[in-house]
């Protein structure tokens, strides 16, 4: 039987722990609410569930500019470079990897895509991404990788003489 005192004490912990919960939540909408503003795009805010983002870490990233979207790719290459290190070959440190570098490159894609030098980063990309495949088959990482390979065959055509 729970006495009175300690239902009180549980009760206390709920409240204070939905409270953390709710501010977290309001604090995030607010955050996504302000780039989806930002960027025009409140149609997409509205689409959202709850108006918070989807949980990627992608959708993360996207709601990040300038040099603050810099530093969280930098992160993000770093600590799956890290991951890579420990489990060489894992899906999903691959994958984070290949997405992170892919992000490092896009600018030079849209700036200027007759840069030569492009080519064979874009081609070591879709080759890590190939070589996970297999591991991925079956995984929440399958779809991830297709698309993020579709993404970098799609760059790869933008690049003068690279097939």
């Amino acid at each position: 039987m729970i006495n009175l005192p300690d239902l009180g004490i549980m009760l206390t912990f709920l409240v204070a722990l939905l409270s953390v919960f709710f501010v977290y939540m309001w604090f995030l909408q607010s955050r996504y609410y302000g780039a989806c503003k930002e960027q025009n795009n409140l149609l997409l805010f509205s689409q959202s569930p709850a108006g918070l983002p989807s949980g990627t870490i992608r959708a993360v990233q996207d709601m990040e500019r300038g040099s603050k979207a810099d530093q969280l790719t930098q992160r993000l290459l770093d600590t799956s470079q890290r991951f890579l290190e420990a489990e060489p070959g894992d899906p999903s440190a691959v994958y984070y990897n290949a997405s992170a570098r892919y992000t490092q490159l896009r600018p030079a894609l849209l700036q200027s895509p007759t840069q030569p030098d492009l080519c064979p980063h874009l081609n070591e990309l879709i080759g890590a991404l190939n070589t996970a495949m297999p591991r991925a088959s079956g995984t929440d990482y399958q779809q991830n990788i297709t698309r993020l390979q579709s993404d970098i065959s799609g760059a790869k055509h933008t690049v003068a003489g690279c097939n």
